[in-house]
């Protein structure tokens, strides 16, 4: 069935439609780096589900995608602090694999350098991921998050999730609630957080990253799979797709699941 991306079709009517969707400008980039694709959107089911949606070449690539009932989400690939340059698209496998090459720092007044490799990309978990063509099926015996505060209103918490589903946090700011919480995850969001822990494939994280500006929530996950344990530090909170992936599936079961007040 034909959307209303099927109908856009010059950089003015995707450039409204984007500001239409998240007050998002369009700053298509004036210069090409060697090798990048030499497009300023595409038309493509990004996702598979039968749907147009439109991938945009801007200066932060971004994709629109159809959600279904007329709802369509714009959807940065990485973060904003990091231009990123799209260099080529496969399209012969289940999803579409996206070969993106990403700024080496963060943005400068100079202009931005881009390494030698791209990162190979997908669409998977409701949003962009590094591509793993080979994941782990093991249940990590408990994860940690422990955010830190910030000057504004970042929600300060620490989160403890064991293997079996059973959940504790301590929301110690800007949150809903305030105190010490326990719940086991629902199966559906259990089974979700387990399948995104083993895709971002934790033993290959660096143990820290960090965003070249101040003033940003730093956030500190802690991993045990396998009999080893992994922390990884970052702040900005932008480090891989994938940790922003479970960094926004770990806000979700903050809101969303049934929690009850822990008894000391």
């Amino acid at each position: 069935m034909a959307n209303r991306i099927d109908e856009l079709r010059t950089e003015e009517e995707i450039s409204h439609f984007a500001d239409s969707l998240s007050n998002h400008n369009c700053l298509f980039p004036k210069h090409y780096i060697p090798g990048q694709l030499q497009f300023k959107f595409l038309k493509i089911d990004i996702d598979k589900n039968g749907s147009t949606d439109l991938l945009v070449n801007d200066r932060q690539v971004f994709a629109i995608v159809d959600k279904g009932n007329d709802q369509y989400n714009l959807q940065y690939i990485g973060s904003w602090y990091q231009e990123r340059r799209i260099m080529g698209i496969d399209t012969s496998g289940p999803l579409p694999l996206l070969f993106i090459k990403k700024q080496n720092g963060y943005k400068k007044a100079d202009g931005p350098q881009f390494p030698d490799g791209p990162d190979t990309i997908t669409y998977k978990f409701q949003g962009f991921i590094e591509y793993n063509s080979a994941p782990s099926t093991i249940d990590p015996e408990y994860i940690k998050f422990t955010t830190s505060p910030c000057r504004g209103t970042c929600p300060v918490f620490e989160l403890f999730i064991l293997g079996n589903g059973k959940a504790f946090l301590h929301a110690k700011g800007y949150l809903k609630r305030i105190g010490q919480f326990q719940t086991t995850l629902s199966t559906d969001s259990h089974k979700e957080f387990i399948n995104l822990v083993n895709y971002i494939n934790p033993n290959k994280l660096n143990y820290e990253y960090r965003v070249e500006v101040s003033d940003q929530q730093s956030i500190e996950t802690e991993i045990r799979l396998n009999g080893k344990t992994k922390q990884v530090y970052d702040y900005g909170q932008t480090g891989t797709l994938g940790l922003q992936q479970l960094y926004l599936l770990v806000e979700k079961l903050i809101d969303g699941e049934q929690w009850q007040t822990r008894k000391e």
